[in-house]
């Protein structure tokens, strides 16, 4: 993981200084131990390698996956909404499919297991997924737009694959800066066709 981040850390100090001064220090182990105990979850040991090396960032700039990059406090209070809304009964509690075999991530609108890493304005997240289905892998992670119960797509295997993706896409000129944020550029020339 420390490799992984210093190619990313490496790219953004000559392309992108402000989102690098954006990410926050490690997080110390006892910060770790009380997130999984707060949270009745035990992390794959690269999560946590990632995040003694930068507790996510603050919220001022786009990041990873053009989203914001959640600090353990901020999946903390994230998780906390989500279980609100769940247990007041706003959302789906059960699946309408009864065979999950085939499918990687489980139906259903939330599921405590899914721990938030990121956020973008239009409430599209990227979680780390603790409870797969069968034909899932335990800590892949999965994006879902909580607008559509049916709108979830598979993006990594494992946190250390996300992040040496997002890590190869910077340096193969796939993400650019606008307004200091991370933006992918397809994003971005998706944005430059709207105002034509």
């Amino acid at each position: 993981m420390r490799e992984i981040w210093r190619r990313i850390e490496d790219w953004l100090e000559i392309n992108a200084p402000e989102s690098l001064t954006s990410l926050q220090s490690g997080a110390p182990e006892e910060e770790l131990q009380e997130f999984e105990n707060f949270l009745s979850v035990k992390l794959p040991e690269d999560v946590k390698e990632s995040y003694r090396i930068h507790n996510g960032q603050n919220e001022s700039l786009l990041f990873i996956d053009s989203r914001y990059f959640f600090t353990l406090e901020q999946i903390k209070s994230d998780w906390l909404n989500w279980k609100q809304m769940f247990e007041s009964g706003d959302y789906h509690r059960e699946s309408d499919r009864k065979d999950e075999s085939d499918l990687e991530i489980k139906s259903g609108w939330w599921n405590p297991k899914w721990i938030s890493l990121t956020n973008d304005a239009a409430s599209n997240q990227n979680f780390l997924d603790l409870n797969p289905a069968k034909s899932g892998h335990l800590g892949q992670i999965v994006l879902i737009s909580h607008g559509d119960e049916k709108n979830k797509k598979l993006v990594a295997k494992s946190f250390r694959d996300w992040l040496n993706n997002f890590a190869d896409q910077l340096k193969t000129g796939k993400y650019g800066v606008a307004d200091g944020d991370l933006v992918s550029i397809q994003e971005l020339e998706d944005e430059e066709d709207e105002d034509e």
